[in-house]
C-alpha cells in the first residue's frame, strides 16, 4: 500500500492531481494554484462564521 506503484494504480477522480504526478510537479501544481485570502475575506468569513454559529447553536431564551 505504501509502494510508489501502489499510488501509480490509483485512479480516483477526488484526486486534486493526476495520479501520474512526482512530488516536484505536484509542488509546482500547488505553488501555481495555492488558495490565496485577502484580509476582506477573513473578515467576511469571520463575521459569516459568527452568524452561523448563532444559526446552529442559537442562545437559549
Amino acid at each position: 500500500a505504501g509502494s510508489t506503484t501502489g499510488a501509480a494504480t490509483d485512479t480516483t477522480p477526488e484526486k486534486a492531481t493526476p495520479a501520474s504526478a512526482t512530488p516536484e510537479s505536484a509542488s509546482r501544481w500547488w505553488a501555481r494554484n495555492k488558495p490565496h485570502h485577502s484580509d476582506i475575506e477573513k473578515g467576511i468569513r469571520a463575521l459569516l462564521h459568527e452568524r452561523l454559529d448563532e444559526l446552529i447553536d442559537p442562545p437559549p431564551f
